[in-house]
C-alpha cells in the first residue's frame, strides 16, 4: 500500500510537470468515453431494457413486426388480430399460461372528475383485455388492477390509471380511487392505479395515461368488437413453464388457419385458395412491444459501431501519447535502472499513471456522457407532445460500462509503451540515445497513425454520405407546401360529438377560423400529410381482374376524407379535372379524386377522370374520379407516394355490410385543421386556438403547430443519426489530427542532433521541411489508401439508412479524402516548420 501511494503521488506529480501532456490525453480519453457512454445509454434504454414486470424473459408476442395501422386483406404473416381471432387464439394455444390483447395504439378520450366544474382534459386511453395484467404480473400501486370479470358484456365501466396522471393532474389524491370520472361523458369508476416504472407493455412516445376494458370500446369508438374484419389487437402471452415456445408456433398456425376457413363464406375465392399459406411467429417481447426499437434498430446499430470506431482511435491516440511522454523519459528511466531500480517497479509506476490519467479520462467522460444523452433524447425524439418513457440519464450498468472502459483503455494502451519505455538499455541511454532516429516505438507508432487515418476517412465519408442523404429527404419534392401554414389536432368524438352533429360542426370551423385577419383558407380531413397516420382499404375497378389472380392480392389504396379547400390549403396541385367542391355533398353522386400513383396503376392508357372504383367488395354505390392530383406522400419520406383516393367530408358511403358502418361513421370525424395564412405562421397559433376553443370549450386541441414542424418531426431517425454521425466524424478528425501532430513532433524532438547536422552540411529550410512533411505523409498515404476501400464497404453495410446518394458517391468519398489530407497537412505542418527553423549550432549542442 506504501508503494502504491507513492506511485500515486510520483504520478501526479508528473502529470502536474506536463500539462498539454495531460490535458490532451484527458480531453482525448473524455470525449472518446462520453460518446461512447452517451450512446450506449440510448441503445440500452431503447434496445436492451426489459419491460418492468415480473420474468419479463417468459413474454412472446404473436407476430414479428409492429402494426399500428389495418391494412385489408389476408396479411400472410400475421401481425395484428381481430377480437373474434384473438379468442379463437387464446382458447385453444395450452402453450401460454396466460394470452393477453391490448389496443394497437391509443383513444384520445376527454376525462374530469364527476362533479368537477373544471374543464375535462383529453386523455390518451388504450383498450385491454382483463386478463392484460395478470399477463405481465404486475399489481397497482394503489387500489387494484382488472379482473376476468371486468371485461365481460354487462360489466360496470372501469378504468386504471397511470401513475403519472395521478400525479400530473391529480396531485396522488388517495380520493382518486374509486371515485367517477366522465370520460367523453360517460361514467366510468377508477378503481386503481398502476406503479411509477409501468408504461404499459409498448415502449413508444406519449404512452396510454388510462386503461380501459376491450368490452367498453364498443361504447366510446361505437365499433362493433365482434366484427372479424377489424385488425387491431396486438397480442402477447406468458409461456408455461418449461414450454419451447417453437412448440407454439405451429399451434397458432392451425388455429389461426381454422379460424379463417370458418370465415371463407365471406371472402373470395382467390382469399380461400390462400388460406394454406397464412402463418405468424413468436417473438421475444422482454423489452415489449417496442415501436423505438422498430424504427430506431438500424440507426442505433450503425452509431455503436461509429463510436466504435471513435473509441478505437481515441486508444490509438492515447497509445501515441504515452509512447511519446515514455520515449521523452527514456534517459530519466535509463538512470533508474542504472541505480538497481527492477523492471517490474518502472512497468507498474508508468500504469499507474496511466491508471490515474484513464480515471481523470473516464470521470469527464462520464459527466460529458450525463450532459449529452438528454440532448441526444430530445433530438431522437423531437415533436413528441407529451413524454418519452425514456431515461435520459445514464443508468448504474451504462456508468460501471464507461468507466470500466476507461480504465481498460488506460491500462492496455499504456502496457505496450510502459513496457518499451522500461527495456531501455542504461548504457545505450547515458551515451546519447536521442542522437537515434530509430528506435522500438517507431513502428507502432506509425501503425497507430496508419490505423487513425484509415479509421477517420470512413467516418468522414459516413458522415458526408449521411448528411448529403438528410438533405435529399428532407429537400425532396413531397407533393404540398409547408410555408405559412399551420396544424391542429382536435378530437371531436372525445367531446361527445355524433356523427349527426358533425355538420355543424363543419360550418363552424369553415365560419370562424376564415374571420381571424390573415388566415387565407381552411380545411379539415381525417389525417393530414406526415400526421403519423394511415386508412387503407382493398379497391375495385369495374372491368378489372385482380393483378394475380392466381394469389388473389388485390389492390391496397390509403385514402383520406377531407372538405373543400384542402388542396389548395395544403398546396398540392391538381393535374387533371377539378378538386372536391362544396356542390360535393350528400345530395350528389359519391366522387373522389385520386393521386397520380394511382391513376397510373389503374388507368395507365387511359384518362382516370370520369373512370368508376369502390371499396371492394361491400359498397353500393361507386365512386367517380373528378379529378387527379400530384402525388402527395402521407406516411413514410423516404419511400415513393402510395397509391390514395381522397372522398368529401359531406358525402357518406353504403355498404352492404351493416359491420362496415362504425368505420364508415368514424371517418367524418375530421382530426386535423389546416389553416393557410399570410406570412409567419407562428403568430397566428395563439388566435387559431382561441377560435377553436370558441367553437366549443369542450373539444380538445390535441396540438397546434405549424405544417413545417409536422414535417420535420418524420426526419428523427436520420437527424439522429446523420447529425451525430457527422460530429462523430469531425471528433474522429480531430483526434487524427492530434495523433499526427503527436508523432510528427516526437519525431522531430527525437531527430533535432540530426537535423542540426544535415543542416550544418548545407542542408536549407526547405529540405528539413520536405523531410519531415515526407514521412508523415507518407504514413497518412498510406491510412487513406486502407481506409478508401474500407469507406466504400462501410457504405455499402449502411445502404438502407441513405436516401437518394449511392454508397460510391464520388464527392463524398473523395471530399473526405481532401478533408483529412487537408487536416494531416496542418497537422504535420506545425513541428515541420518548427523543425526547419531550428539553428544549426543549438540543435548540435542539445542531447
Amino acid at each position: 500500500m506504501n508503494t502504491l501511494m507513492q506511485d500515486l503521488r510520483y504520478a501526479v506529480r508528473q502529470l502536474r510537470k506536463a500539462p498539454g501532456f495531460t490535458l490532451t490525453a484527458v480531453l482525448t480519453l473524455a470525449l472518446g468515453i462520453g460518446a461512447t457512454t452517451a450512446i450506449f445509454t440510448l441503445v440500452h434504454a431503447v434496445l436492451l431494457r426489459s419491460l418492468p414486470v415480473n420474468k419479463p424473459s417468459e413474454l412472446y408476442k404473436i407476430g414479428k413486426e409492429t402494426d399500428c395501422c389495418v391494412e385489408a386483406g389476408l396479411q400472410g404473416d400475421w401481425t395484428i388480430f381481430s377480437y373474434p381471432l384473438y379468442k379463437q387464439l387464446r382458447d385453444n394455444t395450452p402453450g401460454f399460461s396466460s394470452l393477453a390483447a391490448s389496443q394497437a395504439g391509443t383513444t384520445q378520450l376527454n376525462m374530469r372528475r364527476d362533479g368537477d366544474p373544471s374543464a375535462a382534459a383529453s386523455t390518451r386511453v388504450r383498450f385491454i383485455s382483463g386478463n392484460y395484467f395478470e399477463t405481465f404480473g404486475v399489481s397497482a400501486e394503489r387500489g387494484r388492477v382488472f379482473a376476468a370479470t371486468d371485461d365481460t358484456q354487462g360489466a360496470a365501466p372501469v378504468a386504471i390509471i397511470t401513475y403519472r396522471l395521478w400525479q400530473r393532474r391529480f396531485a396522488l389524491d388517495p380520493g382518486v380511487i374509486g371515485a367517477s370520472f366522465l370520460f367523453n361523458g360517460k361514467a366510468v369508476t377508477v378503481i386503481g392505479v398502476t406503479g411509477p416504472e409501468f408504461y404499459g407493455e409498448t415502449l413508444q412516445p406519449d404512452p396510454p395515461e388510462a386503461w380501459m376494458p376491450l368490452q367498453q370500446e364498443p361504447v366510446f369508438n361505437n365499433q362493433s368488437l365482434f366484427q372479424s374484419e377489424r385488425l387491431w389487437l396486438q397480442l402477447i402471452g406468458r409461456v408455461r413453464p418449461g414450454v419451447s415456445p417453437a412448440s407454439i408456433e405451429p399451434q397458432l398456425i392451425v388455429e389461426l388457419q381454422q379460424y379463417l376457413r370458418s370465415r371463407s363464406g365471406s371472402m373470395r375465392p382467390a382469399e380461400i385458395s390462400e388460406i394454406s399459406k397464412q402463418k405468424t411467429e413468436l417473438a421475444l417481447a422482454s423489452t415489449g412491444v417496442n415501436t423505438l426499437r422498430d424504427d430506431y434498430n438500424k440507426g442505433l446499430r450503425l452509431l455503436m459501431t461509429v463510436v466504435g470506431f471513435v473509441l478505437l482511435i481515441t486508444c490509438a491516440n492515447i497509445a501515441n501519447l504515452m509512447l511519446v511522454r515514455g520515449m521523452a523519459r527514456r534517459q530519466q528511466v535509463s538512470i533508474c535502472v542504472a541505480m538497481g531500480a527492477p523492471r517490474s517497479r518502472i512497468i507498474r509506476q508508468i500504469l499507474t499513471e496511466c491508471v490515474l490519467l484513464s480515471a481523470i479520462g473516464g470521470f469527464a467522460g462520464l459527466a460529458i456522457a450525463f450532459t449529452t444523452s438528454r440532448a441526444i433524447l430530445a433530438l431522437a425524439f423531437r415533436g413528441t407532445t407529451d413524454y418519452v418513457p425514456v431515461d435520459a440519464t445514464p443508468s448504474l450498468p451504462v456508468l460501471v460500462f464507461g468507466f470500466s472502459l476507461s480504465l481498460m483503455t488506460g491500462i492496455v494502451f499504456g502496457l505496450l509503451p510502459a513496457l518499451i519505455t522500461s527495456s531501455a538499455d542504461p548504457a545505450e541511454a547515458l551515451r546519447g540515445a536521442n542522437r537515434s532516429t530509430r528506435d522500438a516505438s517507431s513502428l507502432p507508432q506509425k501503425s497507430l497513425v496508419i490505423l487513425q487515418a484509415a479509421l477517420s476517412l470512413v467516418l468522414l465519408c459516413g458522415a458526408m454520405l449521411l448528411t448529403l442523404s438528410l438533405h435529399n429527404i428532407t429537400h425532396q419534392s413531397f407533393g404540398f407546401q409547408t410555408d405559412s401554414r399551420i396544424v391542429a389536432q382536435i378530437a371531436p368524438a372525445a367531446a361527445g360529438y355524433t356523427t349527426a352533429q358533425l355538420p355543424d360542426l363543419y360550418r363552424k370551423l369553415d365560419a370562424r377560423l376564415p374571420q381571424i385577419p390573415g388566415v387565407e383558407t381552411v380545411s379539415y380531413q381525417m389525417y393530414s400529410p406526415m400526421s403519423h397516420d394511415n386508412w387503407s382499404e382493398l379497391v375495385y375497378i369495374p372491368g378489372q381482374p385482380p393483378p394475380d389472380a392466381k394469389s388473389g392480392a388485390w389492390y391496397v389504396a390509403s385514402w383520406d376524407r377531407v372538405s373543400p379547400d384542402f388542396f389548395h390549403t395544403i398546396g398540392a396541385r391538381i393535374v387533371q379535372g377539378r378538386s372536391i367542391s362544396r356542390r360535393d355533398n350528400q345530395n350528389t353522386n359519391l366522387v373522389a379524386v385520386v393521386n397520380q400513383t394511382f391513376a397510373k396503376r389503374h388507368f395507365s392508357s387511359s384518362n382516370a377522370v370520369g373512370q368508376r372504383f369502390a371499396m371492394e367488395p361491400k359498397m353500393t354505390h361507386f365512386f367517380e374520379i373528378i379529378g387527379v392530383v400530384e402525388d402527395v406522400k402521407f406516411v413514410n419520406p423516404a419511400r415513393p407516394a402510395r397509391p390514395m383516393f381522397f372522398v368529401p367530408m359531406a358525402q357518406s358511403m353504403i355498404f352492404t355490410d351493416p359491420a362496415e358502418q362504425p368505420n364508415e361513421d368514424e371517418s367524418h370525424y375530421p382530426g386535423d385543421v389546416e389553416v393557410l395564412v399570410h406570412g409567419d405562421p407562428n403568430p397566428y397559433i395563439p388566435s387559431i386556438r382561441q377560435a377553436l376553443n370558441e367553437i366549443d370549450p369542450n373539444m380538445p386541441v390535441l396540438s397546434i403547430g405549424t405544417f413545417k414542424d409536422q414535417l420535420s418531426t418524420n426526419f428523427n431517425q436520420q437527424e439522429l443519426i446523420a447529425r451525430l454521425t457527422a460530429l462523430f466524424g469531425l471528433l474522429a478528425l480531430i483526434l487524427a489530427a492530434i495523433g499526427i501532430y503527436a508523432v510528427t513532433a516526437y519525431s522531430v524532438a527525437r531527430r533535432t542532433t540530426e537535423i542540426g547536422v544535415r543542416m550544418a552540411l548545407g542542408a536549407n529550410r526547405r529540405d528539413v521541411l520536405r523531410m519531415v512533411m515526407r514521412g508523415a505523409l507518407t504514413q497518412i498515404g498510406i491510412g487513406l489508401a486502407i481506409g478508401l476501400p474500407a469507406s466504400i464497404l462501410a457504405a455499402r453495410a449502411a445502404a438502407s439508412q441513405l436516401y437518394g446518394v449511392s454508397p460510391y458517391n464520388p464527392v463524398c468519398l473523395f471530399g473526405s479524402l481532401i478533408v483529412l489530407m487537408a487536416a494531416a497537412f496542418i497537422a504535420s505542418m506545425l513541428p515541420a516548420r518548427r523543425a526547419a527553423s531550428m539553428e544549426p549550432l543549438l540543435a548540435l549542442r542539445m542531447e
